[in-house]
């Protein structure tokens, strides 16, 4: 018999910000504790890609997410997906 699932629905990620620092692009945001979250990253909106999972800081449901390929890029967009 399965077990009852305890999860609950995302709280939505808010406070996104994203940084350009040295040679990467820093993502920083609030999201629900209880989940992870992957970066997807596009050059034309159409197309995305999972790039990696942002981490979880010392405050839970504050999150950051490294990208040191940003400079390979003339534009690149992000969006935050919830596993």
């Amino acid at each position: 018999m399965p077990l009852p699932s305890c999860r609950h629905p995302a709280n939505p990620v808010t406070d996104l910000v994203v940084r350009e620092e040295n040679i990467r692009a820093r993502l920083e945001f609030s999201a629900d504790p209880a989940r992870s979250y992957d970066i997807q990253a596009s050059t034309d909106l159409m197309n995305w890609t999972t790039i990696g999972t942002a981490v979880q800081e010392e405050v839970p449901g504050d999150f950051e997410f490294d990208d040191f390929s940003v400079s390979q890029f003339t534009e690149r967009f992000y969006r935050v997906v919830s596993q």
